[in-house]
């Protein structure tokens, strides 16, 4: 939800691979990702922190959180603990995510562009070997993440254009239109 209080929808619609692949309903049963739950996670971090239950002696083996990412430290957590061990996914909305605060870390991206790419450069090849198509999905992730820090406008077209070729879906189409009217009115003044 926004600071607002609209509500924005649920992660399952925001992420399009995981849901044409999955399709949960709100209130569906639970399921298993399959064998390449990793390559899913890396696709599109569908993983909610306020949402994860896992044990905690698989915790401890994987080493926790580390902190020296300052951002997407849990993006990486959930794709360590995806090579160990089966994940399961409830498809019903049980916790609300407050979207956009004020001095959230997720705000930070030129931060989380760098911690993004440093994990992705760590679990691509796993990814890329449990599923390809997916690894692509990733790598246009990454180059969305670039986009979202880029200071220049076309640069940052740039990016979203070439992740849009690489795998395709609404959301990066709909970012990229937004930045060529971006720099077209940065053009024309």
């Amino acid at each position: 939800m926004t600071p607002a209080g609209a509500d924005r929808g649920s992660c399952f619609g925001y992420w399009p691979h995981f849901a044409a692949r999955h399709a949960p309903q709100p209130q569906g049963p639970a399921f298993a990702l399959g064998r390449d739950a990793q390559a899913q996670i890396f696709a599109e971090n569908v993983v909610g922190t306020s949402t994860v239950v896992a044990r905690t002696d698989l915790l401890r083996e994987v080493g926790g959180f580390r902190t020296e990412w300052g951002s997407a430290e849990d993006w990486d957590l959930w794709l360590r603990l995806a090579a160990r061990a089966p994940v399961g996914c409830v498809p019903a909305v049980l916790v609300d995510y407050l979207m956009h605060r004020p001095g959230a870390v997720s705000g930070q991206a030129g931060r989380r562009a760098r911690a993004v790419r440093a994990i992705a450069a760590e679990h691509h090849a796993a990814a890329a070997l449990l599923n390809p198509g997916l690894g692509r999905v990733g790598e246009a992730g990454l180059l969305v993440a670039a986009a979202e820090a880029a200071e220049r406008r076309r640069w940052a077209l740039l990016l979203r254009l070439r992740a849009l070729a690489i795998a395709p879906n609404r959301r990066v189409l709909r970012e990229a239109i937004r930045g060529l009217f971006a720099v077209r009115r940065l053009s024309a003044a």
